[in-house]
């Protein structure tokens, strides 16, 4: 939260006009869209995690996103020149569209225009509006997993120091990644750069890239308020320097050019520390690397799921190409992970296991590579149903992956010279088994017809019977019976 420090509306305005500028703010960005307003997030265009940027309007406000969105792009872009002034191996990776005979990268900002379907004054109270904004985004469709938002609120807020949030405690994207800033507290200089706009842009991704989350770690940072020092909305944010990016907040004559990332480097940036450091973060550029080349696709006809009962396991092959991170998974258009506040990646056994999905439920499961500089593969997506197998958008099977279930052993009896193995008759939900495999020590002995119940098993060792159905899909070894 990056709050602006009040004085007279005339005075601040003479500050601020006053105030030097820096290189950041000095090429005004005009945004190639011209009259397109569009309430989707385009065809993407890069492949990596990345930034999301939003103009989202109150249902009873006026819309101004004809006269702002220029005025948007280019304190953006003003915040790239300035981070890459701070370390020239990192900047924002942003979500870019494809507009016709544009030639500037923030004029190619993909900057999505919402209408959001709440009046203004449900939105004012500045407790609920993140959250509300937010939930109405995300309905909206605005919760993929691959990206972070920066939302531009345009619409009542009741509180004029407070120029935006950006939601900690989630280094990866998705539904809660979002950093808001509130046009009805701090719009001055909207457009040229060095405003307050742009300023709480920067420390509001900051945020959202997870800097100085609360509760601390023990080690932490050294440098964090104290209530003392400020109250406790001031605990997520450095109070060595008031020239630091994430300090509690910002002054009149504040611009890019007497700010710095994380004064002294120890805090949340560059740090060295053991707790989490944005410099890591993939919705960040690698500037510094040559690889900006997407990583292979894993071969989509391999991609499968299959079930045991309730218990889902998903598979995918190797993708192709070298420096793999990993793989990112995805169960119903939500990243699959271990934890709220790290990135899941798999990169040795590629493949997950889901206890408990009900049977015949249709889930979304997909999979993409991601490399160490955080460009993503192509995604590869496939719907099963659980006891089922894959199907298709209408939910019809088109694949059988899922096995019957075990036949259940009955006891056995001394047979002659062998032992007469006994079992009942497996189910595949209905569909019929085909066969019954014997096998002694896990290797197939015989191949026995739909109707065998038994087996005389004439030599020592472990014996499994298993179910074959139609698409040659083998029940688990569930029983077995040990010869000695």
């Amino acid at each position: 939260m990056r709050r602006l420090v009040l004085v007279l509306a005339l005075a601040l305005t003479g500050l601020f006009a006053a105030a030097g500028t820096s290189n950041a703010g000095s090429v005004p960005a005009v945004w190639c869209g011209g009259a397109e307003q569009l309430s989707v997030d385009r065809p993407d265009t890069v492949n990596g995690l990345q930034w999301h940027v939003i103009y989202a309007v109150a249902a009873d406000s006026p819309d101004r996103f004809a006269a702002l969105v220029s005025g948007i792009a280019t304190d953006i872009a003003a915040m790239d020149a300035w981070w890459r002034g701070q370390d020239p191996t990192r900047a924002a990776r942003f979500d870019l569209a494809i507009f016709a005979g544009c030639t500037t990268t923030f004029g190619s900002l993909d900057i999505s225009w919402v209408r959001l379907p709440r009046a203004g004054a449900e939105y004012r109270d500045n407790t609920k509006t993140v959250d509300l904004v937010r939930a109405d985004l995300n309905a909206a469709g605005f919760d993929n997993p691959d990206k972070k938002y920066l939302v531009i609120y345009d619409g009542p807020f009741d509180n004029p120091t407070n120029c935006g949030k950006g939601i900690t405690g989630r280094i990866d994207g998705g539904k809660d990644s979002y950093a808001v800033i509130f046009l009805a507290a701090c719009s001055a200089m909207l457009g040229t750069g060095t405003g307050d706009v742009g300023l709480t842009i920067t420390h509001e991704m900051i945020h959202a890239m997870n800097a100085l989350p609360v509760p601390f770690p023990t080690p932490g940072p050294p440098n964090v308020c104290g209530t003392s020092q400020g109250g406790a909305n001031d605990l997520g944010h450095p109070c060595d320097s008031a020239t630091d990016m994430m300090f509690p907040s910002g002054a009149p004559g504040d611009t890019f050019a007497n700010q710095v990332l994380d004064f002294g480097s120890d805090d949340y940036y560059a740090h060295g520390g053991p707790w989490w450091d944005v410099r890591l973060s993939h919705f960040l550029l690698r500037l510094d690397s040559a690889d900006t080349t997407a990583p292979g696709g894993v071969a989509k006809k391999k991609v499968t799921a299959s079930s045991v009962k309730r218990r889902v396991t998903f598979k995918w092959p190797k993708a192709k190409g070298g420096g793999l991170l990993g793989y990112r998974v995805y169960t119903d258009n939500m990243l699959f992970q271990t934890s709220n506040t790290t990135f899941f990646y798999t990169t040795k056994k590629r493949k997950i296991v889901l206890n408990g999905p009900k049977l015949k439920r249709i889930i979304e499961l997909a999979v993409r590579a991601i490399d160490r500089s955080g460009n993503l593969g192509p995604l590869r997506e496939i719907r099963f149903r659980v006891g089922v197998g894959i199907v298709n958008a209408k939910g019809k099977l088109i694949k059988d992956t899922v096995p019957p279930s075990s036949p259940k052993l009955l006891p056995s009896r001394f047979a002659g010279s062998g032992i007469q193995l006994r079992w009942r008759k497996a189910n595949d939900l209905g569909r019929p088994i085909t066969g019954y495999r014997v096998e002694r020590n896990k290797r197939l002995v015989t191949i026995l017809s739909p109707k065998a119940r038994s087996y005389i098993a004439t030599s020592k060792g472990t014996w499994h019977i298993r179910a074959i159905d139609k698409a040659k899909n083998l029940s688990p070894r569930v029983q077995s019976v040990k010869i000695s």
